[in-house]
């Protein structure tokens, strides 16, 4: 049997190609624009095949538009967020999308932008108040005294999360002697001692923050390295660690505050 022609399969795979790339623009009836955005998602992502176009007109439903079941619709993420709709973390940082997303590049009557904290489709908290305080709002009150001691929080090197970009969040808190004295561990006690010690060196911070910036990792956004945000945040007492119990320093003072979904 003869085998056809390279050019003949060229020109067959250009016109499945075509065919491919014209069907998202294609007029399905209104009672299947769902199934629309639905296609345009399984062309996107790489998963499309005809065999599979019927059954999927005859299954559409309101929730369909959304692929990677992120909580971001298709729409949103294709036209708004210019996130990858066929993933819920983008820059894969560990961050899903709807984390980081700007609120007002999303749709709030149909995105799930923010945290949904007890898993029950109902966001709970947002963006801003999980990872504010920002360096762009309070900077101006992220200050450090003549003694070397930093205003509480000490945002400066926090910025908003980006999904086009891989972001870690860390929190930073600090032993101050001030708070107890006879706890430091220095000789002579508390007489002559340097109170600030223990406080985080503003200039170490920028340090570490250049250093994930120089980071040799590719962003969606077509650049490289990490964006680490350092709050500097509560001064606590000083107790040698062996002396504390770590479940209960962190229940004290780490981590988001409940008040804010509940």
């Amino acid at each position: 049997m003869r085998r056809p022609s390279q050019r003949f399969t060229n020109f067959v795979s250009a016109i499945i190609l075509a065919i491919l790339i014209t069907l998202p623009t294609l007029a399905f009836p209104p009672t299947a624009s769902f199934a629309k955005e639905h296609i345009r998602s399984e062309v996107f992502c790489g998963t499309f095949t005809s065999s599979s176009l019927q059954a999927q007109l005859q299954s559409v439903s309101a929730d369909i538009n959304d692929w990677d079941g992120d909580g971001l619709t298709d729409t949103t993420e294709t036209e708004r967020s210019l996130t990858n709709p066929c993933s819920p973390d983008t820059d894969e940082d560990g961050l899903l999308d709807p984390w980081e997303v700007d609120p007002t590049k999303v749709d709030p009557l149909v995105d799930k932008a923010g945290f949904d904290l007890d898993s029950n489709g109902t966001v709970d908290a947002s963006r801003d108040a999980v990872f504010e305080p920002y360096a762009e709002s309070q900077g101006a009150s992220s200050t450090i005294d003549k003694a070397g001691r930093l205003t509480s929080p000490f945002s400066l090197f926090v910025h908003r999360p980006d999904p086009l970009h891989k972001d870690i969040y860390f929190e930073l808190d600090w032993q101050d002697c001030t708070l107890d004295p006879s706890n430091c561990p220095e000789p002579g006690g508390s007489k002559g001692l340097d109170p600030t010690h223990h406080a985080p060196d503003p200039t170490a911070i920028q340090d570490v923050v250049n250093t994930f910036q120089a980071a040799p990792v590719f962003n969606p956004d077509g650049t490289t390295g990490i964006n680490i945000h350092i709050l500097v945040d509560e001064r606590i007492e000083h107790i040698p660690n062996c002396d504390r119990g770590m479940i209960a320093v962190r229940d004290s003072h780490f981590g988001t505050k409940k008040a804010i979904y509940t």
